[in-house]
């Protein structure tokens, strides 16, 4: 689990910085969009909309439906409201995506590597398809838990304590979700060094430990940075999910 006030505290801070560290982010806002060629929405709802890599794609593809963009950063959703100036129909509410309680029911819902960040991804999930008006779709991408594999041996090798969220294990998941279509794809990226890939992380407000991290030592940071200062492949496995209500 992680602290909910971190992550809002990471993504407060990355808010300006994100989008032109979010390259990844970018590429699957891009692939998760391809599942709205046949669907018909115009009462939409996104949760973690960021900066708005994916409300882009939204608003190109249903241009008179009404959204209802939400992220639980108030710095993020500032910077998607300054973003999407042609956006008309829209509300922006800054909440929690994993309570939805209060929101009406939706024909569409989607949410681009948010899901993740949940306290309970399961709990979290349920909630988001009950707010499917009949016949709606619910659309989202998540990583799962071999994204970041490099990086948590790294740590091992160097005896420190691993950071990275448990990110959802996807067996599990699809045994008490089964109604719901998955996709998975690995995208690898290269980082010239340990300092590059975390300050993208930095960058993008992904900073939010698990729960049981304690803090490094200065120096303890300071020998893995300067004895990692090679390339270094990190696998980011993305899992598309996809449910259709009856």
């Amino acid at each position: 689990m992680i602290t909910k006030n971190q992550v809002i505290a990471g993504f407060d801070r990355g808010a300006k910085t994100y989008t032109k560290a979010a390259e990844v982010q970018a590429e699957v806002a891009e692939t998760l969009s391809r599942y709205f060629a046949d669907i018909s929405a115009r009462h939409i709802l996104e949760i973690g909309c960021g900066t708005g890599l994916l409300t882009e794609h939204l608003a190109k593809a249903f241009p008179d439906a009404d959204f209802c963009l939400t992220d639980i950063s108030p710095s993020m959703i500032a910077e998607c409201r300054q973003h999407m100036t042609t956006l008309s129909r829209a509300t922006w509410v800054c909440m929690d995506g994993e309570n939805p309680e209060t929101l009406p029911d939706y024909d569409l819902i989607v949410s681009s590597m948010t899901l993740h960040w949940f306290d309970e991804f399961e709990a979290g999930l349920h909630n988001l398809k009950l707010k499917l008006k009949p016949g709606g779709r619910l659309l989202f991408s998540i990583l799962s838990e071999n994204s970041f594999h490099e990086w948590q041996k790294i740590c091992r090798d160097f005896d420190l304590p691993i950071a990275t969220p448990r990110f959802p294990a996807m067996d599990e998941i699809k045994k008490r979700f089964p109604g719901f279509d998955w996709h998975v794809q690995k995208i690898k990226k290269i980082y010239p060094n340990a300092h590059a890939f975390l300050r993208t992380l930095k960058r993008l407000g992904a900073i939010a430990p698990r729960r049981e991290y304690v803090k490094l030592a200065t120096h303890k940071m300071r020998h893995l940075l300067r004895d990692v200062n090679h390339d270094i492949e990190i696998t980011y496995e993305v899992v598309y999910g996809e449910y259709h209500a009856s």
